[in-house]
């Protein structure tokens, strides 16, 4: 039984079989509750790796910035790596960038319609170059890779830019959490009154969980 059931979660090919046969409605029905999947799973993790970062008495700018800033990208980021995996680059590509233009302009700009958001321009003026640098740069090594690719060949990204670019991330986080901690002494958390944290055993289930209807709603929304 167990081996069945990891051989179905394994093989791209029994999944795809799966939901060939599906109507368009039930398919339909599978996305959202896939989304809703990887949506509450994000806010799980989220919940559960901000109390474990709390207690080492990092500010709560510092946590928004680096721990935050990660899970909120946890959904489009195994639906990426499931459509590699599976053998869909141009899906995982096409989600990558595609999240990056919603994130800038769905969800910001609900946001700011919604209510008004205060802004540290400390960080805002780091960060926002930082993200107009990274998208200018994949633009430039798309199109130079294009134009290296010798005609009838079909153009591709080569495993040295993910590598590149995952340094980058690296790189980025610590020198996000350096900013962070230099802006946040003018938004100190002194004068907040202090949350009341959840169990050591809660805080680890909820990132377990989370990271499991993460993995699982990515696993199935991709086929």
């Amino acid at each position: 039984m167990e081996n069945s059931i990891m051989q179905w979660i394994a093989d791209d090919t029994l999944l795809q079989q799966f939901v060939a046969g599906l109507s368009t409605p039930v398919l339909l029905v599978i996305i959202v509750v896939c989304i809703a999947l990887l949506s509450k799973g994000a806010d799980w993790m989220i919940d559960g790796v901000v109390d474990l970062a709390e207690r080492t008495g990092l500010p709560k700018i510092v946590i928004g910035a680096t721990v935050v800033s990660l899970g909120t990208t946890l959904p489009e980021a195994f639906v990426s790596v499931m459509a590699a995996y599976m053998g869909n680059p141009g899906l995982a590509l096409g989600n990558g960038v595609g999240s990056i233009i919603a994130d800038t302009g769905l969800i910001f700009g609900l946001t700011c319609i919604l209510a008004a958001v205060p802004v540290n321009r400390f960080i805002l003026n780091r960060t926002g170059w930082v993200q107009v640098g990274a998208a200018t740069l994949l633009v430039v090594i798309a199109v130079v890779t294009l134009l290296l690719t010798p005609e009838g060949e079909e153009p591709m990204l080569r495993r040295w830019v993910g590598f590149f670019f995952l340094i980058l991330l690296a790189a980025y986080m610590y020198v996000t959490y350096v900013w962070a901690k230099q802006g946040g002494e003018a938004m100190s958390d002194d004068d907040e009154e202090p949350e009341a944290l959840m169990s050591l055993t809660r805080s680890w289930i909820l990132v377990g969980g989370g990271l499991f209807l993460v993995v699982l709603g990515a696993r199935v929304l991709v086929p």
